[in-house]
């Protein structure tokens, strides 16, 4: 039921109300305050009784219900991860009947990580002599040459050819072949996807998937398996797709709700026209009437004498997060009171340009520039310029779950800020859920008060290339003189460099900043959180937290700020540390290398003991920060793996946060806390005298 306040008031008797009425209504006014609180005890009473249930409970209910179940060691998740152990919990009973089978730690592995995950029992991969009363037909010790497709699998997840043993344990993944041996393979990277976009064209029927024209992997749509003791195959798990697997099984890969899929001039091509091949050097034209697709770069071709001139394309790409301009749920930023402008779509407005002066025409009011779908918007034949009044907010927003692409060339996006008075705000503008490309955003000489970016890439380098080699060192934001008072906000975006200076305050949170090897950021009051600055930092004064500076950070006020839970060259000049890498580990070894001095020589005088901890500062300060620094897979924007930690980086690294989590932007997705709480698992699970790996195939 609902509290209403005027039902209260009927309630009670008219010489009350009377009264009341006669005195301001003072005791309706406290009713109405009354039914507000009772609406609020009354649903959370409603909620006690779905707190019962794992399915519906609150997720910080989930620990207790667990602890009912006796569901042990496991770590707390943050809620930014957007994973829950529910289902770690739900099926705990689920596990226990089917304790020790490899389906059942298929399962386990995926609930407790939320990574799709394959179990292989090595034993079964082992090259034996056999016996006649146990035969294996399908295990033969030396591999078919002729049998291309197990060829192929050698050394993955689903290699079925024998090996000989190896001797090493697996738990610290060095040894795999053997007897008591099971391998868990996971799969970080998740399938994102890519709906009714534009390819890029080449020119002589020759497309690129990528709307920046790089070569991209396309990725498997993982498939929901229907049965508990089916084994993860290829196709359950989200993998860059193969040639030969695609050709072997176009069906499974192609298709509108597969993993990708082809449409061309308003006309849908079907499964008997395309042709899966090796388009490496575009050498392989498709006769008349076919497509020629080459799922390992994201390449197309068509017969040069029947092109199309509008080619859209649906499909998956391969990245750690969401962060940067992507087909994901996002949360709007409401701005109150504004008109909203489609842009795209069937009826809405068909350029930027074109909304631009739609606006300008109405006067100039609070306003959102809502993008509809995730087509191209080629705005290069005329400069974008934006003037925002003093007090005006101005949205430019991809619709939800649309990701367009705003092209320049020749001039940036460019952003003033007219004049406010002393106690007036200035203009502010958001830009959320874009891809820009091309050239970057300038702020020009005026008075702009705020600028967010979020969700958003603004590309390393300005563009692609074929080979995804950036065309540019250009900056991707820079500001003129004036803008004193400009406050900047990157939120969950990637960006390149950025010039800054002469501004008020830059704030940035879970985004990547690439320098491409040189400057990352020239800018004011810095603040950086759980973010990735690939290049050096100069700035006014600097505040990290969970990040990584690849590059020297320099701080012209060093008094002011604080670094904590950061890595950072050694010889940048920060403000004060608070256990950041590589000082925090210099400490250790030297506190660690004393007390073994002291214990061999209790009776050494404090000034020798200063001296010698001098002595052991200047060496581990020499040796441990050539080896303690991060590592990527890969460091190129359009890469899968891009910013995503190697997998032998520094262990001060990849667990350095303040929660113990890995430092940089992908700190939201607590993965050490994922493999620990898998590995936690593992001794209650497993049968009796084997032993289990953890590896990681993206």
């Amino acid at each position: 039921m609902s509290y209403d306040a005027d039902k209260l008031y009927q309630l009670l008797p008219a010489i009350y109300r009377i009264r009341d009425s006669e005195n301001g209504e003072i005791l309706k006014a406290f009713l109405s305050v009354l039914a507000e609180q009772a609406d609020v005890v009354e649903e959370d009473i409603a909620r006690l009784y779905d707190n019962w249930f794992i399915e519906t409970c609150d997720e910080w209910v989930v620990p207790y219900i667990g602890n009912l179940l006796d569901v042990r060691n496991l770590h707390p998740i943050s809620e930014k991860a957007k994973f829950s152990q529910r289902g770690r919990v739900a099926n705990a009973l689920g596990y226990r009947r089917r304790k020790g089978t490899a389906t059942m730690l298929e399962q386990l592995a995926h609930d407790t990580t939320g990574w799709d995950a394959r179990v292989v029992e090595f034993f079964l991969l082992l090259g034996t002599t056999q016996h006649f009363n146990h035969v294996r037909p399908g295990n033969f010790r030396s591999p078919d040459l002729h049998d291309g497709e197990k060829l192929e699998m050698l050394d993955t997840p689903f290699d079925s050819i024998a090996h000989t043993g190896e001797v090493r344990h697996i738990d610290n993944r060095r040894g795999r072949f053997n007897i008591p041996n099971i391998g868990i393979y996971l799969w970080r990277l998740q399938a994102y996807p890519v709906t009714q976009a534009p390819a890029f064209s080449r020119d002589d029927g020759l497309f690129s998937f990528s709307q920046l024209g790089n070569d991209i992997p396309l990725f498997n749509l993982p498939e929901t398996e229907q049965n508990r003791a089916h084994l993860a195959g290829e196709i359950n798990v989200p993998a860059p797709i193969r040639r030969r697997a695609f050709f072997n099984s176009k069906e499974s890969y192609y298709g509108l709700d597969k993993s990708f899929y082809i449409r061309a001039d308003g006309v849908d091509i079907t499964p008997d026209r395309i042709i899966p091949c090796d388009l490496s050097e575009w050498k392989h034209m498709p006769p008349n009437g076919m497509v020629a697709v080459d799922p390992v770069l994201g390449r197309i071709a068509f017969p040069k004498d029947d092109t199309p001139s509008d080619v859209q394309v649906y499909y998956y790409y391969g990245f750690s997060s969401e962060v940067g301009g992507g087909f994901y749920d996002r949360d709007a930023v409401n701005v109150q009171g504004a008109g909203q402008y489609e842009i795209g779509g069937l009826l809405g407005i068909k350029t930027i340009n074109g909304a631009i002066s739609s606006w300008i025409a109405d006067g100039k009011h609070d306003a959102v520039f809502l993008i509809k779908d995730s087509q191209v918007y080629d705005e290069t034949s005329q400069q974008l310029n934006i003037n925002i009044p003093a007090g005006i907010t101005l949205e430019i927003r991809a619709d939800n779950k649309e990701r367009p692409v705003l092209r320049l060339k020749d001039h940036p996006l460019s952003i003033k800020g007219e004049t406010a008075g002393k106690d007036q705000p200035g203009g502010k503008v958001i830009i959320d859920g874009l891809l820009i490309a091309g050239n970057g955003i300038k702020i020009n000489d005026g008075d702009l008060g705020s600028l967010q970016i979020l969700n958003s890439t603004l590309v390393p380098g300005l563009d692609l290339n074929a080979e995804g080699t950036p065309i540019s060192a250009g900056e991707s934001l820079t500001v003129e003189k004036g803008n004193l008072r400009l406050k900047t906000k990157i939120t969950r975006s990637i960006t390149g460099s950025i010039d800054l200076e002469g501004t008020s305050l830059l704030s940035v949170q879970d985004s990547i900043i690439d320098g491409l090897d040189g400057s990352a950021i020239k800018g004011p009051s810095l603040t950086v959180e759980e973010s990735t600055i690939m290049g050096s930092v100069s700035a006014q004064s600097v505040r990290g937290s969970n990040s990584i500076f690849t590059g020297t950070v320099i701080a012209k006020r060093k008094q002011e700020g604080c670094m904590r839970f950061c890595y950072f060259p050694k010889d940048s000049k920060v403000p004060r540390q608070y256990r950041c890498q590589p000082d925090t580990a210099i400490q250790k070894a030297v506190q660690k290398e004393m007390a073994a001095v002291l214990t061999k020589k209790p009776d050494m005088s404090p000034e020798k003991q200063k001296q010698t901890e001098e002595i052991l500062r200047a060496q581990f300060e020499n040796e441990i920060p050539a080896w303690l620094k991060p590592s990527f897979t890969d460091v190129h924007y359009g890469h899968p793996a891009y910013a995503q930690l190697y997998l032998q980086c520094p262990v001060e690294i990849r667990t350095g946060a303040e929660d113990e989590a890995e430092m940089g932007v992908f700190h939201h997705l607590q993965q050490p806390q994922r493999e620990a709480n898998l590995s936690a698992s593992l001794d209650e699970y497993l049968r009796v005298g084997l032993e289990a790996g953890i590896f990681y195939v993206t």
